[in-house]
C-alpha cells in the first residue's frame, strides 16, 4: 500500500484547483492530514517541502474566497506538515514569516494569515496521535523560542492597526472578524504550555502562566492592558469577551517576569483600577459573555496575588465594597449569573482563607472575624446570643447580620490599614452569606411561578460545586451567619409544622398563604404551595448541610463552632421528623419531594462524617470531661441534641431502606438515595453503640 502513496499524492493536490464542489475540497484536506500523520516517514522531505509551499500558493490565490470550513481544514494540514517536518527542513521553521506575507496584503488576506497563526500555535500546544511525549515537548519548546513571540506581536500590532483605523478600506464586518482573531491569537499564546505542565482546562484555575522572560516589555507594557481594555469597552461580543479573557490570562503571568515588586505592584494597580472602573458603570456586563469572563477575572485575581498586595493597592477598600455589591447583584440575578457565581465564590473562599496570614493588630478580636481570633470558648453557661429562641431572633434580617461585630470597632488606639480591611471583609463576608442565601430562594419561588425557567437545583453538578465552598465563607463569620440561617429556616419550618400536624382545612389555609407571600400573589394549588415549601426548605437543608460538613477536628478548630453546628442541625433534623411524621400519618399516600429527600440525606452524610467518624469521637469531649463543663447544658448542649434527634430516625429510615431494596438494578436518583439509607443505618448504629463516649445526654 505504501507504494501508492505518492500517486494519491498527485491526484488529490490537483483536487483543490478543479473540485467544484467544497465538501470535495474538505474530504481532500483531511484525507492528506491523515495521511501524511500517519505514513510521515513514506514522504521524502522534499515531498514535505513541495506540499507545504502548494499549501501556502494555493492559499494566497484561492484562501479569502474559501468556505470557512474548508479554509479550517486547509490550515490546519499546514500545520500538521509544519509541525511533523519542523526538525527536517529550515522552511519548516521559517513558517511564521511565509504567514506575515499574508497579513501585508489585501485585508481579506489578513483574516487569512490571523486564522493560519491561530491553527499553528493550536497544532504545537496539542500532542499528536501517535508521536511520543518527548517529541511533542521537543518541538513546542523550539516553536515557543523561535516563532510564539513573533505571533504574539503580530496579535498585538493588529489589533493596534483596528484600534487606530490604520487599515483604511475595511468594513465593519472586515473588523469584526480580524479583531476577533486577532484576540483569540492572544489567548492562544498567553494559553500555551510554556513548561509542559499541561493543565487542567476544565477547571476553574489553570494556574500561573509560566512566561519566557523575554515577553516581559510586551507583557507587563501599560498599553498592552490599555489596548485590551479600550476593546472591550468599545466592542461587542464576541469580541469584547475575548478582550476580557486576555486579561484574565495577563492577571494571571508569574511573580518573577517583573523585575522587582514594585512592578507587579502597579500592574496589579492596573488591573483592579480596570474592575473598578467596569464595575462603577457596569460596562459590558449586560452580556452574558462578557459578565462570564469578568466572573473568571475576579475568580483569578486572588489566586495570583496574595491577600496582604491586594490590601496594600491604592483604593483596595473601594475595590471590595464595588466587588461585595457585584457578588451580591449576581446572586439575585441567578439567572443570569448561574454559570458564574462559583468563580465568584471562589474569590470570597480564597479571601478568607488568606485572613490568617495577614498581620492585623493585636487589639483586634472582633467576634468571627479570623481564624486566629476564634481560639477562645463562648461564654459559659449558654448559647451565643444571636442564636436565641425569642422571634425577633428569628426574624432577623440580612441587614442585621451585616451590623453584627460592628461593637467593639472603636477603641482608644487608632488601627491600622490592614486591620480596617480585616474588618471590612468581615462586613462584606455577611452581606454575601445573606445574599446568596435569599438568592437561592429566591430561585425557588421564581421557577415555581413559571415553569418555563430551567430550575438550578436540577444542575446537580453546578450544585455540588457552589456547596463544596460555602463551608470557608459561612465559617468566617459562623456566629452571624448561622443566625441568618437560622432566621430564613424558623418561619419555613414553622408553616411546614402546621401542614403535617394540623388538620387538613388549617394545613391548606396556611400553605396557601405561605405561597402568597412568597410567590407575591396567589392561584397556587394547595399541593404546589406545599411543593415550594419543600423546595426552599431543601435548598436550607442543603447549605447546612454544606456548613456543617466544612466541620474541622484538626488543630485549626475553632471553638464554639460544634454548637453552632448544632443549632443547624436541631433544625435539619426536625425538618426530617416532620417529614416522616407525615408520611407516617399518610400510610406513605402524602411524601414529601424527592429534592427534600435527598438534601436531608446528604444533611445525615456530612453530620455524620463529621461528628460520628472515628477522628471526630477523639476531639468531642468524654462523659467525664462533658460532666465537669458548664457547657454541656449551654452552648455543648446544642450539638449534642442534633445526636439524639438522629437517633429518633431509625424506625421511618429503616423502612424507607426497606423499600429502597425493591428498586435494585435502576439507575438514578433512587439509587444514589439507597446507598445515602444504607450509609444513614449505620451512622445510627454507631449512635447507639458509641452514646457513653461522648453524647453525654442520652445516659439521662
Amino acid at each position: 500500500m505504501h507504494s501508492f502513496l505518492p500517486p494519491v499524492l498527485y491526484i488529490a493536490l490537483p483536487l483543490y484547483y478543479y473540485a467544484q464542489s467544497p465538501y470535495a475540497l474538505l474530504l481532500a484536506s483531511t484525507v492528506l492530514k491523515s495521511l501524511v500523520t500517519s505514513h510521515w516517514n513514506n514522504f521524502s522531505v522534499t515531498q514535505h517541502v513541495t506540499i507545504r509551499d502548494y499549501l501556502l500558493k494555493y492559499l494566497a490565490e484561492k484562501g479569502p474566497t474559501l468556505p470557512v470550513f474548508v479554509l479550517t481544514a486547509l490550515l490546519s494540514l499546514l500545520a500538521r506538515l509544519t509541525k511533523l517536518g519542523w526538525f527536517d527542513d529550515p522552511k519548516h521553521r521559517d513558517i511564521v514569516s511565509e504567514i506575515t506575507k499574508f497579513l501585508t496584503a489585501s485585508i481579506d488576506h489578513c483574516g487569512v494569515g490571523l486564522r493560519a497563526l491561530n491553527c499553528l500555535v493550536e497544532e504545537f500546544n496539542v500532542p499528536v496521535t501517535g508521536r511520543t511525549l518527548t517529541h511533542h515537548r521537543k518541538t513546542a519548546v523550539s516553536f515557543r523560542d523561535a516563532g510564539l513571540f513573533e505571533c504574539f506581536e503580530l496579535g498585538i500590532g493588529m489589533l493596534q492597526q483596528l484600534t487606530s483605523d490604520q487599515l483604511p478600506g475595511c468594513t465593519p464586518q472586515q473588523r469584526s472578524l480580524l479583531g476577533d482573531q486577532a484576540l483569540l491569537l492572544l489567548i492562544k499564546c498567553l494559553s500555551f504550555d510554556f513548561i509542559g505542565t499541561n493543565p487542567d482546562e476544565s477547571g476553574d484555575d489553570v494556574g500561573t502562566i509560566q512566561l519566557p522572560s523575554s515577553w516581559r516589555e510586551a507583557v507587563a507594557a501599560p498599553t498592552t492592558m490599555e489596548l485590551l481594555l479600550q476593546l472591550y469597552s468599545s466592542a461587542e461580543p464576541p469580541l469584547s469577551a475575548h478582550a476580557m479573557e486576555c486579561v484574565v490570562l495577563l492577571s494571571s503571568v508569574r511573580r518573577s517576569l517583573f523585575r522587582t515588586e514594585g512592578e507587579r505592584g502597579q500592574h496589579l494597580n492596573r488591573i483592579m483600577a480596570a474592575i473598578g472602573d467596569v464595575l462603577r458603570v457596569g460596562t459590558g456586563l449586560g452580556h452574558s459573555e462578557n459578565y462570564h469572563e469578568f466572573c473568571r477575572l475576579l475568580g483569578r485575581l486572588k489566586a495570583n496575588y496574595q491577600l496582604s498586595e491586594l490590601m496594600n493597592s491604592s483604593g483596595f477598600s473601594e475595590w471590595l465594597e464595588l466587588v461585595t455589591g457585584f457578588t451580591e447583584q449576581s446572586c439575585r440575578q441567578w439567572q443570569v449569573a448561574a454559570n458564574s457565581l462559583q468563580y465568584l465564590l471562589a474569590l470570597w473562599v480564597r479571601l478568607v482563607a488568606a485572613v490568617p496570614y495577614v498581620a492585623t493588630d493585636d487589639s483586634h478580636s472582633s467576634s468571627g472575624s479570623s481564624i486566629a481570633s476564634h481560639r477562645s470558648s463562648y461564654p459559659p453557661g449558654g448559647t451565643p446570643h444571636v442564636l436565641g429562641s425569642s422571634p425577633s431572633d428569628r426574624g432577623a434580617s440580612s441587614s442585621s447580620i451585616s451590623s453584627s461585630g460592628a461593637a467593639g470597632a472603636g477603641g482608644a488606639t487608632p488601627e491600622s490599614a490592614t486591620t480596617l480591611a480585616v474588618r471590612q471583609l468581615e462586613g462584606c463576608i455577611e452581606r454575601v452569606v445573606a445574599a446568596y442565601v435569599e438568592g437561592l430562594l429566591s430561585a425557588v419561588r421564581t421557577c415555581a411561578a413559571d415553569d418555563a425557567i430551567d430550575d438550578p437545583l436540577e444542575d446537580t453538578e453546578q450544585v455540588d460545586e457552589q456547596l463544596q465552598r460555602l463551608p470557608s465563607i459561612f465559617r468566617y463569620r459562623y456566629e452571624a451567619s448561622a443566625a441568618f440561617l437560622v432566621s430564613r429556616m424558623d418561619p419555613l419550618l414553622a408553616s411546614y409544622q402546621q401542614v403535617v400536624q394540623g388538620n387538613e382545612a388549617a394545613a391548606v389555609a396556611v400553605a396557601t398563604a405561605a405561597a402568597a407571600t412568597r410567590t407575591g400573589g396567589g392561584g397556587n394549588s394547595p399541593l404546589e404551595a406545599v411543593e415550594l415549601l419543600e423546595n426552599e426548605l431543601a435548598w436550607l437543608v442543603g447549605v447546612c448541610g454544606a456548613v456543617v460538613g466544612g466541620q474541622s477536628w484538626s488543630s485549626s478548630l475553632v471553638v464554639g463552632h460544634e454548637a453552632l453546628d448544632g443549632q443547624l442541625a436541631k433544625r435539619c433534623l426536625a425538618c426530617a421528623q416532620m417529614v416522616t411524621y407525615k408520611a407516617e400519618q399518610s400510610q406513605g399516600s402524602k411524601c414529601c419531594t424527592e429534592r427534600l429527600e435527598l438534601a436531608l440525606l446528604n444533611f445525615l452524610s456530612h453530620f455524620r462524617r463529621v461528628y460520628l467518624a472515628d477522628a471526630a469521637a477523639a476531639s468531642l469531649p468524654t462523659a467525664a470531661s462533658a460532666a465537669d463543663s458548664s457547657s454541656t447544658s449551654g452552648a455543648m448542649a446544642a450539638a449534642y441534641s442534633a445526636a439524639q434527634t438522629l437517633q429518633s430516625l431509625g424506625t421511618p429510615l429503616s423502612a424507607l431502606a426497606w423499600d429502597a431494596k425493591h428498586e435494585d438494578g435502576t439507575t438514578g436518583p433512587m439509587t444514589m438515595k439507597q446507598r445515602a439509607v444504607r450509609s444513614m443505618l449505620a451512622a445510627m448504629e454507631q449512635v447507639r453503640t458509641r452514646k457513653e463516649c461522648y453524647f453525654v445526654f442520652l445516659e439521662n
